[in-house]
């Protein structure tokens, strides 16, 4: 199956995609710390929110497919670039916020579709990927 979405430069540093598909649009922006005015999200920063979406999204389809609800759930990533040439995301640290009134098994089965995401299979080795498993994110999200 394969998903056509179109680039385009507008200038300044930015671009913007649309999705073929769902006509949706979204712009990146150059980081401050490369150039950019970091007015939204950089092309790292949609790695960083693929794997926090994709997890998220595995996991739902996990629930549903075990017949529980998923709800409260949510995920901070935290998107680390390297310091040294050449410049790349060097790791990505992902908390996940289950519901606390999950049962053992139903955990389980959810770290497990989490770890094992499509955007988690593609990431390079290169690239240091952590996931923690938690009750609540600082926000106080997924306190359920």
């Amino acid at each position: 199956m394969s998903t056509v979405i179109i680039c385009r430069y507008l200038g300044d540093l930015q671009t913007e995609a649309r999705h073929e598909g769902s006509a949706t649009h979204l712009r990146t922006d150059a980081p401050l710390d490369n150039n950019g005015k970091a007015r939204t999200f950089s092309p790292t920063d949609l790695l960083a929110t693929a794997l926090g979406t994709c997890l998220l999204t595995i996991m739902g389809i996990t629930a549903r497919n075990h017949g529980f609800v998923l709800e409260p759930c949510a995920a901070d990533v935290v998107k680390t670039m390297s310091t040294t040439p050449p410049r790349r995301v060097e790791s990505l640290a992902a908390r996940v916020a289950l519901p606390r009134n999950l049962g053992s098994h139903h955990r389980r089965l959810l770290m497990q579709a989490a770890l094992h995401c499509p955007v988690m299979n593609s990431i390079a080795p290169a690239i240091k990927v952590t996931m923690e498993f938690v009750d609540r994110l600082d926000d106080g999200s997924a306190d359920g």
